[in-house]
């Protein structure tokens, strides 16, 4: 199966389907790819336990608008330049690092880090913000900084900016299933609808959840 398809490719509907439409699309896919009368096994195996995953994501209101959010986001990510993409500054301007000065910016980063989680352990989320705001000016890539600017914003109830910092972390780790859960109930806080727990299947698990497959 292609892990590179979205939960629409793979229930082979428009990113704009009625949930009566994908309903009936996932039926017929079950009915099709059923274990007990696919030739392979193994493969179906799989597909089917991706169609479940679409489903229950795409045929819920909240986690297919959570799950619309993240597509969006790695769209807008895959559009953007990479370090490895990015030309080299001139000579003059490039500015080799010795090991002992990295040694010392992953220390500070590492102590912004604790610092901000202290001060959020106090309630304190705009001191913490603050804080966080000069661990940023050290490492942009690092998903506990993402998930942790995330938590600081949902904190403080601006749920958009902890719903991009969250779908960062995501893009970044690839494989982490409860920032997607962390990701969905800020959706549901910033709706006002209690959000009932849900349990992370195996597929989400191995394959990232809904980002899993978005960001490599």
């Amino acid at each position: 199966m292609d892990t590179d398809k979205t939960f629409y490719e793979i229930l082979e509907v428009d990113e704009t389907a009625s949930t009566d439409t994908i309903k009936k699309q996932y039926h017929r896919l079950v009915r099709q790819y059923h274990p007990d009368i696919a030739k392979n096994l193994h493969e179906a195996n799989e597909l089917f336990i991706a169609l479940n995953e679409a489903y229950r994501t795409l045929k819920d209101a909240s986690l297919r608008e959570a799950y619309d959010f993240g597509l969006n986001e790695a769209r807008e990510y895959a559009k953007q330049p990479h370090p490895k993409e990015e030309e080299m500054p001139a000579e003059e301007e490039f500015v080799i690092e010795t090991p002992e000065e990295r040694r010392k910016k992953e220390l500070l980063f590492s102590e912004l880090i604790e610092s901000a989680r202290g001060l959020m352990k106090q309630s304190k989320p705009n001191e913490a913000d603050a804080i966080l705001d000069k661990a940023l000016e050290i490492r942009q890539n690092s998903p506990e900084l993402w998930e942790l600017n995330g938590d600081i914003h949902r904190s403080m109830r601006s749920f958009d900016i902890a719903m991009t910092s969250y779908s960062k972390a995501a893009q970044l780790t690839g494989n982490n299933s409860h920032i997607r859960e962390k990701l969905m109930d800020t959706l549901a806080e910033r709706s006002g609808k209690p959000r009932k727990a849900t349990s992370t299947s195996t597929s989400a698990k191995k394959k990232g959840g809904f980002f899993g497959k978005m960001f490599k």
